[in-house]
């Protein structure tokens, strides 16, 4: 059974003016990939920069999920992460984190409560990092909103018993028109001192096409306290190639495809997981969201011109869900039975069995 497989990578030049140093230039790639299979998850990302002072960073980051199957809504997730971060020569960092959270999520909200523990390389000596974290999310048309609240406390020196704690908290929104996504943040991290800073992020991406994109970003990040890495502001303007659907094999490309723009046929591939295939002629990007996601949209993947699809785990039985083309409004796909939802929206009914 092949694994859904999502690449991208970012080119970028921008500026970067770290609280400690002057600004400078700074040139970047950022290389990303996914491993999706059934309730399980593999992320890999890294960003390489090079800096006009001839100095250099890195940012190296993998990370695994499972989550259990819904329940009433319910989910239980389990994540280990790992992260190594260097920059300029002068500050080293890192993470080795296990995180356990446990999700609640209906047609377009939905909430999350967890914990977590870590060992973190500051440069000096390791430290331990406890983090609580609650968030929760709210989709609405083409606007996608989420509010996260995390507290954090790692020890000041190693072997000393007391710890010191501080806060995040963000709100951000995402949305989408065509082929243009749009996203903002703004926040705060507090300690309860001098310390307390302002963070915010503002970024857009233009897709240019299903595998290229012009993106553009800005914004004001904080120290991070554990790792002792310094904070700053950057701005940067790039280009993003993305996604390259490295599972689209001749068999299951091959397999019949719906004779009508907009229809929706799903496989079963196992007991659970289940390929959803939508057709979209000129589409740039496809959205799946539906009752076997928690209603989390799914970017789905373009196999073929016009053919794309997407693999999640879903139970036999009848399920609700919507399909988006390009930031637009959620549609119920061609051949499906409408049904009203709680929200004066419309959504689709499909009933999947062996």
């Amino acid at each position: 059974m092949d694994a859904q497989v999502v690449a991208s990578i970012d080119f970028g030049a921008g500026s970067i003016d770290y609280e400690d140093a002057p600004a400078f230039y700074v040139y970047s790639i950022s290389p990303r990939v996914s491993f999706t299979e059934g309730v399980a998850r593999v992320v890999s990302a890294a960003t390489f920069s090079r800096f006009e002072n001839e100095g250099w960073g890195t940012r190296i980051l993998a990370a695994a999920s499972l989550l259990s199957p819904a329940a009433h809504g319910f989910r239980a997730e389990f994540s280990v992460l790992g992260e190594a971060n260097s920059n300029r020569i002068t500050t080293a960092g890192s993470e080795f984190a296990a995180q356990g959270r446990a999700h609640y999520a209906s047609r377009n909200r939905g909430v999350w409560v967890g914990a977590s523990g870590a060992r973190v390389w500051n440069g000096l000596f390791w430290q331990n990092l406890v983090r609580q974290d609650a968030g929760l999310w709210l989709n609405l048309r083409n606007v996608e909103t989420r509010i996260v609240v995390v507290r954090s406390r790692y020890e000041t020196e190693a072997g000393a018993d007391e710890g010191k704690s501080y806060f995040r908290t963000e709100s951000s929104v995402r949305y989408f028109w065509r082929s243009l996504e749009l996203e903002g943040s703004i926040g705060g991290q507090f300690d309860g001192a001098a310390a307390n800073v302002l963070i915010w992020a503002a970024g857009a991406n233009f897709w240019l096409n299903h595998r290229m994109a012009l993106v553009a970003s800005a914004g004001k990040y904080a120290v991070d306290p554990a790792q002792a890495l310094p904070g700053g502001s950057y701005m940067t303007f790039g280009m993003r190639l993305a996604p390259v659907p490295f599972t689209a094999s001749p068999a299951r490309v091959a397999r019949p495809i719906p004779r009508r723009s907009r229809a929706l046929s799903v496989f079963s591939e196992s007991d659970s997981l289940r390929t959803f295939r939508f057709v979209g002629p000129r589409a740039t990007v496809v959205e799946l969201s539906g009752s076997f996601t928690d209603w989390r949209p799914v970017r789905m993947i373009e196999v073929a011109p016009g053919v794309w699809e997407v693999r999640v785990q879903a139970s036999e039985g009848s399920h609700l869900l919507n399909v988006r083309v390009d930031g637009g409004e959620w549609m119920v796909p061609e051949g499906l039975a409408a049904i009203d939802d709680d929200f004066n929206g419309r959504v689709g009914r499909i009933l999947i069995t062996r």
